[in-house]
């Protein structure tokens, strides 16, 4: 049956036999109507907090929060996170109507979004969204000049060239050196 909008009677009825008269009662579920995302990145990248206006499916390194903004359909007093298998993360209401929460990226896995009824039972209020940890990769670096081995007499200079690359950005390059076996200077 779809877009039953208010109550009905049924039964079943199949090679003669028919079932009792059943009713069924229409009510009013809260949903998530808008879900908000914003990650907040481990201090280490040195990234700037990035917000999603229409979110789901989450991807990030590990270690990163995501704060969760959810707008439900109707007024709910309040919810939770359900994060798989077993971990909850509750929802507080804002003064707007809104609910706040958030998680902590530690592995792969799913959520779902959780809303109270006025009765105080937990309801399914979103799709069940996939939880990603993306893994961070060390950073490269790699000699642009020379590209080979030099020889240089005591009174020469060597232009030293180098690159170094991150997928999540080099904050800074130290070149450490020694001279002839002697300390190392950076």
């Amino acid at each position: 049956l779809f877009d039953v909008k208010k109550p009905i009677k049924y039964y079943v009825e199949s090679d003669d036999v028919r079932s009792p008269t059943y009713s069924m009662k229409v009510v009013e579920l809260p949903a998530v109507g808008k879900l908000e995302l914003e990650y907040v990145f481990p201090a280490y990248t040195g990234l700037a907090p990035q917000r999603v206006e229409s979110g789901g499916d989450v991807a990030a390194l590990q270690g990163t929060v995501v704060r969760v903004k959810v707008t439900p359909t109707m007024a709910s007093p309040a919810g939770r996170l359900q994060l798989d298998p077993s971990a909850t993360s509750a929802l507080t209401r804002q003064a707007d109507g809104t609910l706040t929460g958030s998680f902590t990226i530690d592995k792969d896995g799913f959520y779902h979004v959780e809303l109270d009824t006025d009765g105080g039972a937990h309801v399914n209020a979103s799709p069940k969204y996939t939880i990603d940890m993306i893994e961070d990769r060390p950073p490269t670096v790699t000699f642009t000049k020379p590209k080979r081995d030099v020889s240089a007499n005591p009174v020469e200079e060597v232009n030293v060239q180098a690159k170094a690359d991150d997928d999540f950005g080099v904050k800074q390059l130290d070149l450490v050196y020694s001279v002839n076996g002697g300390d190392e200077q950076v």
